[in-house]
C-alpha cells in the first residue's frame, strides 16, 4: 500500500470563540484520511486578546495541532502565508475558523493529485444559513479555465479547495497588499501555471454569519479594482472578458444594494462595449434590488 501524502490544514483565527474554533477543528481531526497523515497548523491574528490566546494555546497543545501567534495583527492574508510558511505537507487547505470539512473531504479530493500537472481541486459544497444546508454547486470548467476564472471566482473561498504546495509557493503565496477577493486572485495564478480538477462531491461547511456578511465591505471595491489592474494584460488576451468582468461586478454591487458604485462599474462596462446587448441585463439587477427594499 502506497503511503498517503502528508496535507497541512492551516487553520485561521481572529476574535473567534474558542468553541467555535474547536469545531472547524474537529472536523479536520476526524477526517477518514486518517489522522496520522494530517498536520493542523492554527494561526492566531488576534494577539491583542491575551487571554483568547493563552485558551487556544492550550487547546492546541491539548489536541496535538500546531500553534502560531502574530505578535501583532497582519490579515488574514497573512496569516494563511504564515501557516504556508509554518506547515510541512506536500499539499495544504486551509479552513476559516468558522467553517468545516466534511469527514471525507481529503479522501475524495486528494487522489486528484496524482497527477503531477494539477494544482488545485474543488468540489461542491454545503451553505449553511441559520442551520439550513443547501448544497452550492460548483461547475467543472475544464483544466485550465483562464477566460472563467477572470469573469468570476466559481472555485470558491479559502476553505474549499485543496492545493498543491508547490504551486501556491510558486505562485507566490497570497497577495497581502489586496484588500479583497484575495482568494480569487490566488486561483488566477494558479490556473496561469498550473491545471485544476473538480469532484462533484459536497466537501465543506460554508457557514454564513452576521460577520461574514457585514465584514469587508469596504474593501471590496477596491479589490475589484486592484485585481482588474493587476490582470489588465491578461483581460486584453481575451476580448469581451473584461466588460462581462465589469457588469458582473455591477449587479453583484447592485444586489448588495451598493448602487453607487455600481453605477461607476457599470459605466466603465459600457465605455468598454457600448452597444452590447448584456448592458441592459444590468437594469434588472437595481429594479429587483429597489423593489426588495420597498417590502
Amino acid at each position: 500500500m502506497m503511503k498517503k501524502e502528508l496535507v497541512s490544514c492551516i487553520i485561521t483565527t481572529y476574535n473567534r470563540p474558542k468553541n467555535v474554533l474547536e469545531k472547524a477543528v474537529n472536523s479536520v481531526l476526524r477526517q477518514t484520511y486518517g489522522r496520522e497523515n494530517i498536520e493542523v497548523v492554527i494561526v492566531n491574528d488576534a494577539p491583542e486578546n491575551k487571554t483568547l490566546a493563552v485558551e487556544i494555546k492550550t487547546y492546541c497543545e491539548k489536541v496535538g495541532v500546531k500553534y502560531v501567534e502574530h505578535e501583532k495583527n497582519k490579515g488574514a492574508c497573512a496569516a494563511r502565508n504564515t501557516g504556508i510558511n509554518n506547515s510541512s505537507g506536500e499539499i495544504i487547505g486551509f479552513l476559516d475558523d468558522d467553517d468545516e470539512w466534511i469527514e471525507d473531504k481529503l479522501s475524495v479530493l486528494v487522489p486528484y493529485f496524482d497527477d503531477d500537472h494539477i494544482a488545485l481541486v474543488y468540489g461542491d459544497y454545503y451553505l449553511c444559513n441559520d442551520g439550513k444546508r443547501t448544497v452550492a454547486k460548483r461547475d467543472y470548467k475544464g483544466l485550465k479555465p483562464m477566460k472563467d476564472i477572470l469573469l468570476s471566482n466559481f472555485i470558491g473561498s479559502t476553505s474549499l479547495p485543496l492545493l498543491r504546495r508547490q504551486a501556491v509557493i510558486d505562485a507566490g503565496l497570497f497577495d497581502e497588499n489586496i484588500r479583497s477577493s484575495q482568494d480569487h486572485d490566488l486561483w488566477i495564478r494558479l490556473i496561469e501555471q498550473g491545471e485544476i480538477a473538480y469532484s462533484p462531491t459536497p466537501i465543506a461547511i460554508y457557514n454564513i454569519s452576521e460577520v461574514s456578511i457585514t465584514s469587508g465591505k469596504g474593501n471590496r471595491v477596491v479589490g475589484y479594482n486592484q485585481l482588474l489592474n493587476k490582470y489588465k494584460t491578461i483581460y486584453e488576451k481575451y476580448p469581451g472578458t473584461l466588460h462581462k468582468r465589469l457588469l458582473i461586478i455591477a449587479r453583484t454591487l447592485a444586489r448588495d444594494g451598493n448602487i453607487k458604485d455600481s453605477i461607476q462599474f457599470y459605466s466603465a462596462a459600457v465605455r468598454t462595449s457600448a452597444f452590447d446587448i448584456e448592458n441592459i441585463l444590468y437594469f434588472g439587477s437595481v429594479v429587483k434590488y429597489l423593489l426588495r427594499r420597498k417590502k
